[in-house]
């Protein structure tokens, strides 16, 4: 045995070197060297200087040796722990909202100004063709604004009431779904402004600052919601009739809870980069690129199909090739934010699905039991798997019914060209992929397409069009002849899971393949 210090060898039974006194045992850690309160030298006898550690004259330690001693200060009893967010995270979270409240405002005021004019047209158009039934002077248009456009855009549902001469009730669902994009830019604009301006320190920060952001846009909507209702009477058969245009508080709580956060995150990770966000995300969350490219491919799909369908529908006006006037655009640009969730689905071999409230009297003049007009890019327009050129032709059409039915599903198929946008997308998606580390490539093939795939669901269950009518048969039966749905236009959810799993699958990995090879 030898000492660490100075080397000398030791009896194998000491525990401190003979020559300095330092420990040869582990023990070092709960014991100290102190100088000794004697002036002389254990060995020899001669007296040292008060400071020396070693004596003069052999040559041997001075010290002893000692317990440690920890001194602890506990904690005071009486004081309080407080756990709150810290200042820099509200301030963030604060002026990150209340900018996005802003830009929400001046958005909603532009856009209610172009929708304003296509929406009065058709409301005056209708007055007119009741021949005097309806008195345009009698109705108030002050609901048609800002607050409804604001909650128009976040997918929100409204519920018109009639009270009075008659009783009436519709709930409408009529998403305008790619109307989506304007708060997705505008919060996740203000993630990245807020973020740009003072970086957080983790993504715990980020994310807790998104909350705060969330809950304030929340209230905003919550808010905005009181101020879209409205109340209007009019004039029907001479007789008068109160309608209540009414918003869901308490979803438009949530939807702005939910549409905060998530854009205002995503924007904070996009200032950060998207390499970055993975590889910093990747070690604690699994196969977070998988994630990251479905939601993003989706998300470029349906853009992508908004400007296809409106350049399309904007430059092919079949009656003349002179300019389009504004309430025609106008009237197109919403026929495309509504049919573009349709037919991006379609674009993975669902088709959609139409019900209406008299359907069972229309499939009783084709002798076919009730159900769902299909329309899809290959069979065009049928009813319970039969093609409904068959069906009018087994009815006895006239050649021009026919020949119309013919034209729309010609116009269907040339529109099937469209299932080469998801097929490039996802191809483009399992190229990116492939240059990431992967434990298992099977494993995260079939975590991107379970994402796509639920991705897709939520697109179709948010842009379904639902509209459900009650009330007194007096009304109903001058408005619709019914009490119940009216209208119903969703892609068929079976064929949709199935369609987006397998070609999300199939093409992710020829995708990753083409780069490995």
């Amino acid at each position: 045995m030898y000492c660490k210090i100075c080397g000398l060898e030791q009896p194998e039974a000491v525990n401190y070197c003979t020559h300095d006194g330092s420990s040869t045992d582990s023990i070092d850690s709960h014991v100290i060297l102190v100088p000794q309160s004697s002036k002389y030298c254990r060995t020899c006898g001669q007296e040292s200087k008060e400071y020396a550690t070693y004596c003069e004259k052999c040559g041997d330690s001075l010290l002893g040796v000692a317990q440690k001693e920890s001194n602890m200060k506990l904690p005071n009893a009486g004081a309080q722990l407080h756990v709150n967010v810290s200042g820099s995270m509200l301030k963030k979270g604060l002026f990150g909202g209340a900018f996005a409240i802003v830009c929400m405002f001046i958005a909603g005021f532009i856009g209610s100004l172009i929708i304003d004019s296509a929406i009065n047209d058709v409301v005056e158009t209708a007055v007119r063709n009741t021949d005097g039934m309806l008195n345009m002077n009698t109705i108030n248009q002050s609901f048609i604004g800002i607050a409804p456009l604001i909650l128009m855009c976040h997918l929100i549902g409204i519920e018109i009431s009639g009270s009075g001469a008659y009783t009436m009730s519709f709930l409408l669902h009529m998403p305008l779904f790619i109307l989506v994009t304007i708060p997705a830019l505008i919060l996740g604009g203000s993630g990245f402004f807020v973020e740009r301006k003072k970086p957080s320190i983790s993504w715990r920060e980020k994310f807790m600052t998104s909350c705060v952001i969330g809950m304030i846009y929340g209230i905003f909507l919550c808010i905005v919601s009181f101020m879209a209702s409205s109340s209007t009477s009019i004039s029907y058969f001479y007789q008068t009739m109160t309608i209540d245009v009414v918003y869901s508080h308490v979803v438009s709580l949530l939807f702005g809870i939910i549409f905060g956060l998530l854009f205002s995150f995503i924007g904070m990770s996009i200032e950060a980069g998207p390499h970055r966000m993975l590889s910093s995300t990747s070690q604690f969350v699994p196969y977070v690129t998988s994630i990251y490219y479905s939601i993003v491919t989706v998300l470029k799909g349906l853009l992508i199909t908004f400007g296809i369908i409106l350049i399309t529908i904007l430059f092919s006006s079949s009656k003349s090739m002179g300019p389009i006037d504004f309430p025609e655009k106008a009237y197109k640009v919403l026929l495309s934010l509504e049919a573009t969730p349709f037919m991006w689905n379609m674009a993975h071999l669902s088709p959609t699905e139409i019900e209406w409230g008299n359907m069972e009297r229309e499939m009783h003049r084709y002798s076919v039991e009730k159900g769902p007009l299909h329309v899809s890019y290959m069979s065009g327009i049928s009813i319970q798997g039969t093609s409904l050129k068959d069906l009018e032709i087994a009815n006895g059409a006239s050649a021009d019914r026919i020949k119309d039915i013919d034209d729309f599903n010609s116009y269907l198929h040339w529109w099937g060209l469209l299932i080469l946008l998801p097929c490039i997308l996802l191809v483009r998606a399992g190229m990116k992929l492939a240059q990431y580390r992967m434990r298992n490539m099977y494993v995260t093939i079939a975590v991107f397409s379970a994402v796509y795939t639920v991705m897709m669901i939520c697109v179709n269950g948010l842009a379904k069009i639902h509209i459900t009518a009650s009330g007194s048969k007096e009304i109903m039966k001058e408005f619709a002849g019914i009490s119940g749905p009216i209208l119903s236009i969703q892609s068929n959810t079976l064929y949709l899971i199935v369609g987006s799993f397998l070609i999300s699958y199939v093409l992710t990995f020829a995708g990753m393949k083409l780069v490995k090879k």
